[in-house]
């Protein structure tokens, strides 16, 4: 038994030996010479993000009304295509006051300000007011529009393009539905209306031209 005891002492006292040797030499590594190379991360820049933006809107919301003070602007002639197929000529309203309202079946405010153009086409229709709505849409749109809601004042339509040109002309110049132009007696443009309008501001502008 002493015998075991002194050779597991003499094995301690070597494992110390070497474990302290150990401990010697990765402290001279650590401390002398060249320093230890170290792996370098990959150097990743910093990703920044720029604020979303959202894709702009067509403009749509309501803005105030527009009145012309500049030259007079003569209604251009056209000729556009009724719901029933028949040619319809600006020339028909000749000397009439007119509310031109530029529209599409897509256009949520343009279909929200019907119900106030119809009241005030029939409430002005003695003294000649006429509304007349120009659809930049396909004609199926919009009998399937109508069998939900019914429009009391002539409608027109035309192909998209033509209708935004024409719509130019009257002073919708930056090309947004709905549109609304406020011609006189003369055939001059006196108020522009870019999106939804109320029956208040319409019936202002409309007594402005009777």
């Amino acid at each position: 038994m002493l015998n075991l005891i002194i050779n597991l002492n003499h094995h301690c006292r070597r494992g110390l030996i070497l474990l302290f040797a150990a401990l010697t030499l990765v402290t001279a590594a650590c401390t002398e010479g060249e320093p230890p190379v170290v792996a370098e991360a990959a150097i990743v820049e910093p990703v920044v993000t720029e604020p979303s933006v959202a894709a702009p809107e067509p403009v749509v919301e309501s803005v105030q009304n527009e009145e012309l003070e500049s030259a007079p602007v003569m209604v251009h002639g056209f000729e556009l295509s009724d719901l029933e197929g028949t040619m319809r000529s600006s020339d028909e309203w000749n000397g009439k006051p007119l509310l031109v309202n530029f529209w599409a079946t897509w256009c949520v405010p343009c279909r929200k300000e019907m119900p106030a153009l119809m009241e005030l086409h029939e409430k002005y229709a003695d003294q000649g007011f006429e509304v007349i709505g120009i659809a930049a849409d396909e004609l199926e749109k919009i009998n399937v529009f109508l069998e939900k809601t019914p429009v009391s004042y002539p409608l027109l339509y035309g192909e998209m393009t033509s209708v935004f040109e024409l719509s130019d002309s009257y002073g919708n110049t930056i090309g947004v539905l709905p549109h609304s132009a406020f011609v006189d007696r003369d055939g001059v443009v006196r108020h522009t209306k870019v999106g939804e309008i109320t029956i208040e501001e319409a019936e202002e502008l409309i007594l402005d031209i009777l």
